[in-house]
């Protein structure tokens, strides 16, 4: 078989040779971007079970701490790659502590620039996953957020305590994917 060489020795591609270099070249090139991925979080070793106390509320929201607390509870549980134990034999504790909120208008009446009508609600908070054996905090007042939006129609008061449960569920979701996705 002869070479084709063109100007200063270079060889020349035809669409044959291009079609060899692309059928053996790019499998790998392929699997290469793949490598490293994995599906899911890897959980520190030792660490297969939780305690959930009930959490702090520092936001001036009433009643938040129980349906946030049980919205953390059912999030693991439908999770599953962490256990939900009572703090004598979990294998970490999640200590959560909601500091704030803030309501901020997202949408307004078409006849009047100054009344909202739909409405963005957010409550912050801090996580911190703490090793029960040796107290290491592998988690320290971690940020996370929850937030649901939502619409008035008139009455802002009710509308944002209709909304609140929804908030605190989303910002359960927001602390559950922090921890098992952290690593």
């Amino acid at each position: 078989m002869k070479q084709m060489t063109g100007q200063a020795g270079y060889l020349k591609f035809g669409p044959l040779n291009v079609g060899l270099v692309a059928f053996f070249c790019l499998p790998w090139l392929l699997l290469s971007g793949c490598m490293g991925y994995r599906v899911g979080g890897h959980l520190p070793p030792g660490i297969a079970s939780v305690f959930v106390p009930t959490v702090e509320n520092d936001s001036g929201e009433p009643q938040l701490e129980a349906s946030t607390t049980a919205a953390i509870i059912e999030r693991f549980q439908s999770d599953g790659r962490l256990a939900i134990r009572d703090a004598e034999t979990a294998d970490a504790w999640v200590e959560v502590r909601i500091t704030d909120s803030e309501i901020i208008p997202l949408r307004y009446d078409r006849d009047t620039a100054v009344t909202a009508t739909e409405y963005r609600l957010t409550l912050f908070a801090e996580t911190t996953l703490i090793r029960r054996d040796d107290e290491t905090r592998i988690l320290d007042r971690y940020p996370v957020e929850g937030w649901v939006e939502f619409r008035t129609d008139g009455d802002l008061s009710s509308a944002r305590r209709a909304a609140l449960p929804e908030a605190s569920r989303e910002l359960g979701r927001q602390v559950v994917r922090a921890i098992v996705e952290y690593w």
